[in-house]
């Protein structure tokens, strides 16, 4: 986990929060998989969007390609999505959250590790949620390619 600092508006922090919760109690109570989900914030009111696809990779790829339509008045969003996260030679599982905020050079990543039920282990978490590193900001290219994109 990384101990670099991070520039993020407390309606940031809070989408961040509110959404990792959501998965982990999904992950928890259902014992199953989360469905990627893009989670927005514009004008005070929050939503919660879940991706339906043939796999999670492409649900995560589906959630970043509706942030560039997002409207002009979304602030934050954040992609959440489950994957692992590898500390000290440890690889874990975790709830992901890619967040980002208008008028940012970058998005932030986030991620809760945590233990799934197994056979006779109970459901665990792991830690604090943590700060994983930076990301592209998907507001910055809002009506464009991203660089490095393929245009037909």
């Amino acid at each position: 986990m990384s101990h670099a600092q991070f520039n993020a508006s407390q309606r940031l922090m809070n989408l961040v929060f509110t959404s990792i919760d959501y998965g982990i109690e999904i992950v928890r109570k259902k014992d199953s998989h989360l469905t990627p989900a893009l989670w927005s914030e514009a004008a005070g009111k929050i939503t919660n969007q879940h991706i339906v696809a043939a796999n999670p990779v492409i649900g995560v790829e589906k959630a970043r390609e509706f942030v560039k339509n997002l409207t002009q008045e979304t602030e934050v969003y954040v992609i959440l999505y489950e994957g692992y996260v590898t500390l000290d030679a440890t690889k874990y599982d975790a709830i992901m959250a890619e967040a980002g905020e208008r008028g940012q050079e970058t998005a932030l990543v986030f991620a809760q590790r945590y233990q799934p039920k197994k056979f006779l282990k109970s459901f665990i978490i792991i830690g604090n949620v943590g700060f994983f590193g930076p990301a592209q900001n998907l507001f910055n290219y809002l009506g464009q390619k991203p660089p490095g994109e393929i245009t037909m």
